[in-house]
């Protein structure tokens, strides 16, 4: 594999991971302003909503720190 191709990857994973941070980027800031408007709508426990916002803004870095070592061991092999 020549350089060329080896920075076109990189560029490639890098790419799709700001696209990632991109999204998730954008959706903590309006998370709680929506789960509390469709939360005050249907008249929930605040402490719910709380509890929910946390658990949504938790699970992607859970499974992120999770599926890391996951993949990260298969890429080692392949390249």
């Amino acid at each position: 594999m020549d350089k060329k191709e080896k920075l076109n990857r990189i560029f490639l994973i890098l790419l799709s991971l700001f696209v990632v941070m991109l999204g998730y980027g954008i959706l903590l800031p309006t998370l709680p302003y929506y789960t509390e408007r469709l939360a005050l709508g249907a008249n929930l426990d605040t402490n719910s909503i709380n509890f929910h916002i946390g658990l949504l803004t938790s699970i992607y870095p859970l499974f992120q720190l999770i599926f890391v070592v996951v993949w990260g061991k298969p890429s080692l092999r392949s390249s």
